[in-house]
This record gives structure tokens, C-alpha cells and sequence, in this order.
């Protein structure tokens, strides 16, 4: 009979963890999950994102593993902080390239005419997409066409979520630079 996840025994895996166990984890997990989804279920806005913040907290939380210090208190609140906090500043970073977008697209439409920088930004991100490699552009197509999250994302082509995170924000940055650069050209060229 497993019983309840108490305090000895979330240490008790810890420890197997620590010494490299890595299916120890996996009883942490167990025996966190459903206070974990309690604490991170206000945060979303969809069972699909309280899914992807659960995955990246728990990664969050495996690698911090060795921090904890039990003379400090009991696991599962230690556990619980540092996911939360992985969630906190997953929706810092996510506020600030939304920001960031907006301030673009603000620049963007107060550059001349809105629908020729509207169509030159257009046509400088069809441009762009399409020097894409096939893989790249399956990434993007499937999370912001497609509304996919980057777990579904990372199971279909075999890699982790925060993974597939960092292949979107470099892709991101790469198609930035290619729209601007494209822009500066088509400005230079004249009409």
C-alpha cells in the first residue's frame, strides 16, 4: 500500500535522486502532482497550459534538487516554491516579448502609410518563412497557426518542451532580424 507522501518519504527519494536514481523522481512527482496542479491551476487559463507550466515546473524543480536543505522545512513546500517561481518568471518572459511585439507593431504603424509598412512588413515575412528549413518552419506553423503547445510540439518531432521553447524563441529572433533587414533593403531601393 503506498499510503501518503509524507515528509520522510519525499526525502527518501529525494536522496535515491540525488544519488542518481532518476525513476526516484518519478515518486516525487507522484506524490507532488496534485498540490502542484492546486498551486499552478491559478496561473491558467487552459488545462493545456496548466499541463505545460506542470512540465516546466517539474523540470524546473528536478534540476534544483540539490538545493534543497532540509533544516530549512518540510519538501513539499520547498518543492511548491521553486514551482511556482519557475511559472512566475515563464509569465515575466512571456509579458515582455509581448511587449516587445506590441512596441514593434506601434513602430511599425507609425512609420508612413500603415498598409504599405503593413504590406512590406508582409511581404518581408512571407520572404523570410520561406528560407526556412522545413523543420523550422513545421515548428512555427504548428505553435502559432495551429495553436499547438510546445509539450504536443516536442512530442511529435521526439524533443522536451523547453526545447521546442528555446527552437521558437531563435527562430523569433532569426526572423526579426530577416524582416528588419529586408525592410532596410526595400526602404533603400526606394519606389
Amino acid at each position: 500500500m503506498k499510503g501518503r507522501f509524507t515528509d520522510d518519504r519525499a526525502r527518501e527519494a529525494l536522496g535515491r535522486v540525488l544519488a542518481g536514481d532518476r525513476d526516484a523522481y518519478g515518486e516525487i512527482v507522484s506524490g507532488c502532482q496534485d498540490a502542484l496542479r492546486g498551486v499552478l491551476g491559478g496561473f491558467c487559463r487552459s488545462l493545456e497550459e496548466l499541463e505545460e507550466f506542470c512540465h516546466l515546473a517539474l523540470v524546473e524543480t528536478y534540476f534544483k534538487l540539490g538545493d534543497y536543505r532540509p533544516q530549512r522545512g518540510p519538501f513539499l513546500p520547498w518543492f511548491l516554491a521553486v514551482a511556482r517561481n519557475a511559472v512566475l518568471e515563464e509569465l515575466r518572459r512571456r509579458r515582455a516579448e509581448g511587449r516587445r511585439l506590441f512596441r514593434y507593431v506601434e513602430r511599425a504603424a507609425s512609420q508612413g502609410p500603415p498598409h504599405e509598412e503593413i504590406d512590406r512588413a508582409r511581404t518581408a515575412l512571407e520572404r523570410c518563412l520561406s528560407e526556412l528549413e522545413p523543420d523550422d518552419a513545421r515548428v512555427l506553423s504548428d505553435h502559432y497557426r495551429d495553436g499547438r503547445g510546445c509539450d504536443e510540439i516536442a512530442a511529435a518531432i521526439g524533443k522536451s518542451g523547453p526545447a521546442v521553447r528555446k527552437i521558437l524563441q531563435r527562430l523569433r529572433e532569426r526572423l526579426r532580424a530577416c524582416v528588419e533587414k529586408r525592410i532596410v533593403a526595400a526602404e533603400g531601393a526606394g519606389p
